[in-house]
């Protein structure tokens, strides 16, 4: 199984009730670290992005979230509302940028030209144009109402970590890891805006040629940083530039001499503090400064000092924004929360956090019941995912039945998790680094309402043991754990087999064959053994494949491995060692001929009962299905729906359903024949309880209800408020 992150348990309580809405929205917040926030030009949204990937839209007034757009396959690094307060634009880790229509909720449009990362966007103040700094050491210029890139802007020698126009929008600022800031010129583009060419405009001391006929200027590079800046913002009035980084200093910018004019020192205990955001407050005499230090500073700009500390009780705050209506500030970091400040007290107003924890998938029953570890608990919890699709489901005796809750705290942190063959046994691997046998079937009949005896218990790592694995019969049991080595033990006689010795790197996963002759271990640094298990010997059945593996499974019929590796690509191995078969669908090649998911990683396979699919799971948030014809693959069905990485994937004994399991903390359980979601299993704070169907009625526990809430247009939501944006009619949509 998978190293899972220490938590306490869930204990379903109170009443479920089943209800349906247009489309539920979960009162949730992010669950990674937030990278941007920005307030709408009224002051009544706050949008904010995250490495989580998505974005998100709230209330300023009411706390509470409109909207969750996701797409993006990387880390949400930036995000810009334009002018107007209509299109959202976002750039990611994917190296894409995309525009949203915030009325509408919905996508409007992907712009690809950046190769790798992009940091920055920002709207330019007509909001005809959009800027954006990357990886690639590179700042773009977008034609927002064709949605095509105009302007690729060079002469960075690093990463452009920040942009911004300036107040009358002549000017864009930049900020780059090789410690300068870079004032363009964006006058001579504008006059492209009739042309449909991209141009690339090279822009240093020595380049004052023309392009496409437009006359080019040489461009200012600021310096004075002493390392990598991060960010750049205007004050108002347009007269000043504020800059900060690496060096743990604000330099305040006299724009129209090019020169520092005030550096400012923010004083930290010891250790190494960059400052990662800036922003005015909107009549220009506050600076807010935000970094790897747990709080917001507020300078007075005419005095030169701190007159507030807004205190987030987070490692690093990576954004900040002031409200253009009210003495409102917003931040967001490294805890995940979302803070609402009113900047005259220094007092903090209201929290936006995540109430969603996160869901480790372990596999499925024999009977359809899903099995999942919880991360804030270690507890073992059973999903009656066929009970909820009944008609009778909606009764409150089955709806309280739904979920069931296996071993209290104090029965140990529990790292890993495997059912045997029949079901009848649960093996656990625990924190005080035992491996213990359990009875699940009387388990699974009477919960925690008997006293739990193991039938045996194993002692002997040395670390936790965090993959496990029962043997095809039930008779042994193998885990691996951080102490870098695999263990066989005997379950009838309750005793140690042997200690299989060979990993330089803790044991990632294991799998035996289908005879239980061979286990294949596999561990974090790309080590595949194979072991034989009556000699309790290495082997080298795999002699033709020498590379690094990332996963490995044994088909149903045990004939064959298929094998993940560090190249991303999938190959088929034969069991006797004597071919490696490329799995190769008609869409990519791997490093070896074998299929490759492109960009996104594979994290996880999965055959089919019948060994006629292969399931996987992708860092793109992917799920898809590739079925098996004359050693190929060939795409069957794509599922889309999780927000984050795909972490595992799991068939039902019939091979009729697949449950996947997310980093964006929820459980998805399809139809494979239909091809649809059936429902989403979500764990709520930490006693409560979310099962989303796919015709969007819920089975929720009573206090699970209150974060959920209807659907309704961002607009609609925004214009209860009497200052709200409205939108008519008359509107049109860029």
């Amino acid at each position: 199984m998978r190293f899972l992150a220490s938590c306490f348990l869930l204990l379903v309580s109170g009443t479920c009730a089943a209800e349906s809405f247009s489309e539920p929205i979960i009162q949730d917040g992010h669950k990674k670290v937030i990278r941007s926030l920005s307030f709408s030009p009224d002051g009544n949204i706050i949008a904010s992005g995250g490495l989580d990937r998505t974005i998100k839209l709230w209330d300023a007034h009411d706390v509470s979230l409109l909207k969750t757009f996701s797409g993006h396959t990387g880390s949400v690094n930036s995000i810009a509302i334009s002018p107007d307060g209509r299109l959202l634009a976002s750039c990611s880790d994917d190296s894409t940028i995309r525009l949203w229509d915030i009325k509408k909720r919905s996508s409007v449009a992907s712009l690809s030209g950046h190769k790798g990362s992009v940091f920055s966007v920002a709207f330019s103040p007509d909001g005809r144009l959009l800027a954006s700094g990357g990886d690639d050491k590179t700042v773009r210029l977008w034609d927002i109402e064709k949605r095509s890139s105009v302007a690729a802007l060079s002469g960075h020698n690093g990463s452009v970590f920040s942009v911004a126009f300036s107040p009358g929008g002549d000017i864009l600022i930049s900020a780059s890891g090789d410690a300068t800031i870079g004032i363009w010129d964006v006058h001579p583009v504008r006059s492209l805006h009739a042309k449909d060419s991209e141009i690339t405009i090279q822009l240093n001391d020595s380049d004052n040629g023309t392009s496409n006929e437009v006359k080019k200027r040489t461009p200012q590079f600021l310096t004075g940083h002493s390392g990598a800046v991060h960010t750049v913002t205007f004050s108002p009035d347009g007269r000043l530039l504020a800059s900060g980084g690496d060096d743990e200093t604000i330099k305040l910018w006299d724009i129209k001499n090019m020169k520092i004019v005030e550096t400012l020192f923010e004083h930290h205990e010891s250790g190494f503090h960059p400052i990662y955001n800036l922003r005015f407050s909107s009549d220009g005499e506050i600076l807010a400064t935000a970094g790897a230090y747990p709080n917001v500073h507020l300078w007075d700009i005419k005095k030169k000092m701190v007159i507030k500390m807004l205190y987030d009780n987070s490692h690093a705050v990576y954004s900040v924004d002031f409200s253009p209506k009210e003495r409102i500030a917003v931040s967001g970091g490294w805890d995940t929360t979302i803070k609402l400040w009113d900047i005259t007290t220094g007092t903090k107003t209201h929290t936006f956090e995540n109430r969603i924890r996160q869901l480790y998938l372990q596999s499925f029953t024999r009977d359809g019941r899903v099995l999942t570890i919880g991360s804030w608990d270690k507890a073992i919890k059973i999903w009656d995912v066929s009970r909820s699709q009944k008609p009778e489901a909606r009764s409150q005796k089955i709806e309280n039945s739904l979920l069931q809750n296996f071993f209290e705290k104090q029965d140990g942190l529990i790292e890993s998790v495997a059912l045997s063959e029949d079901n009848r046994m649960l093996a656990a691997g625990y924190r005080d680094n035992t491996v213990k046998i359990w009875d699940f079937e009387n388990l699974s009949l009477q919960g925690l309402s008997r006293e739990r005896t193991p039938l045996a218990v194993f002692k002997g790592h040395e670390n936790w043991p965090i993959c496990i694995e029962f043997s095809p019969g039930g008779s042994v049991v193998a885990s691996g754990g951080l102490d870098r080595t695999v263990r066989l033990w005997d379950i009838r006689q309750k005793a140690p087999i042997a200690t299989l010795r060979g990993h330089n790197e803790p044991i990632k996963s294991l799998n035996f064959s289908l005879d239980g002759n061979i286990l294949i271990s596999t561990g974090w640094g790309g080590e595949m053994l194979a072991w034989d298990i009556n000699l309790q010997s290495p082997v080298d059945t795999f002699k033709g494949y020498n590379g690094m593996t990332h996963l490995a499974r044994f088909s149903p019929d045990g004939n064959h491995v298929a094998i993940v590796t560090k190249e991303n690509t999938v190959l088929l191995l034969s069991i006797d060692g004597k071919s490696i078969i490329p799995l190769t669908p008609p869409l990519e090649k791997g490093g070896m001929g074998g299929f490759s998911s492109g960009k996104a990683t594979i994290n996880t396979i999965a055959f089919s009962p019948d060994g006629h699919l292969l399931a996987i799971g992708d860092g793109a948030n992917m799920v898809s299905l590739w079925r098996f014809s004359a050693f190929r693959l060939e795409l069957s069905a794509s599922f889309e729906g999780h927000t984050d990485s795909v972490y595992e994937v799991a068939f039902s004994t019939d091979g009729k359903r697949l449950v996947s399991g997310s980093e964006d903390h929820s459980i998805k359980v399809w139809d494979i024949e239909k091809g649809i979601p059936l429902m989403t299993l979500l764990a709520i704070e930490r006693d409560d309880f979310l099962v989303c169907q796919q015709d969007n009625n819920y089975i929720a526990s009573e206090g699970a209800k209150k974060y959920v809430k209807n659907s309704e247009s961002v607009s609609d939501s925004v214009s209860k408020n009497k200052n709200a944006y409205t939108y008519t009619d008359t509107d049109t949509n860029h």
